[in-house]
């Protein structure tokens, strides 16, 4: 198989993701800024403490996906949905919305690594100390004489 390189020209951006142009892009940005116009709305339209838990996820066929990280979410969103869509009806491009589909998507929350602070003992900053006598290098000798300091910086186990 070969590569051959074609005759066409680099097209600049605003020609491919331009509004007023018809390129390959346009449409998809278009579609991401109606999405991003849908959640705005949608935010408004929420209790606060829904507003963090709903999200827009996509347009497709009159029906406009909401995904939440809760069931409990969820079937409050069943409830409301006659009331949202009348509302979300109200913003263009969503004029033809005929409903939702509703999907639970459990966010994972990053979590912190557990921290295991290393501590270095006396007898190990001594030995250090003595490395560094015999190093010839000052850089390097500094390195190990500033190591060799942080065990009298951080607390031993016989301090607690």
């Amino acid at each position: 198989m070969s590569i051959k390189a074609k005759n066409r020209r680099a097209q600049p951006v605003s020609k491919l993701i331009g509004s007023s142009s018809k390129g390959p892009m346009s449409l998809l940005m278009k579609k991401a800024r109606l999405l991003g116009q849908a959640q705005l709305h949608l935010e408004q339209q929420l209790p606060e403490h829904m507003r963090n838990h709903v999200f827009v996820g996509g347009y497709s066929q009159g029906r406009l996906t909401l995904m939440t990280n809760q069931a409990t979410h969820l079937t409050w969103l069943r409830y409301e949905q006659p009331r949202l869509v009348t509302l979300m009806r109200q913003l263009e491009g969503f004029e033809a919305l005929m409903g939702f589909q509703l999907k639970v998507r459990p966010m994972r929350v990053p979590r912190k690594p557990l921290q295991q602070p290393r501590h270095l003992g006396m007898e190990a900053a001594d030995n250090l100390l003595a490395c560094a006598e015999d190093v010839s290098d000052p850089r390097l000798k500094s390195a190990i004489e500033r190591l060799a300091a942080r065990a009298r910086t951080t607390p031993s186990d016989t301090d607690i």
